[in-house]
């Protein structure tokens, strides 16, 4: 849909999870089971598409997120996870507004 607003939203895989936590600022708050920030980022995307929000998934490669925090200077946290997120989406699909 033409103007929908869109939502990047960062998807961390399993595999990945305690090092995320780890480096991740601890102000973040990422709970300690991977299985509960599953629950968590599913209910925040449904509140997202109850609220005519599409929500676009980009499963982070933890590598290329350390390297684009590095490149863009700024700490790895939630912030820097979403722009992440919209500069893979961007990356993918060129024209994406």
């Amino acid at each position: 849909m033409a103007g929908q607003l869109r939502a990047a939203v960062p998807w961390w895989r399993e595999q990945d999870y305690e090092r995320v936590r780890a480096m991740m600022n601890a102000d973040d708050h990422f709970p300690e089971r991977f299985e509960e920030w599953v629950e968590i980022a599913e209910r925040q995307s449904a509140e997202f598409i109850a609220e005519g929000v599409a929500v676009e998934r980009v499963v982070v490669n933890l590598d290329e997120f350390i390297a684009f925090c590095r490149l863009a200077g700024v700490e790895p946290d939630r912030k820097a996870a979403v722009a992440y997120a919209v500069h893979v989406i961007e990356r993918e699909q060129p024209g994406h507004a």
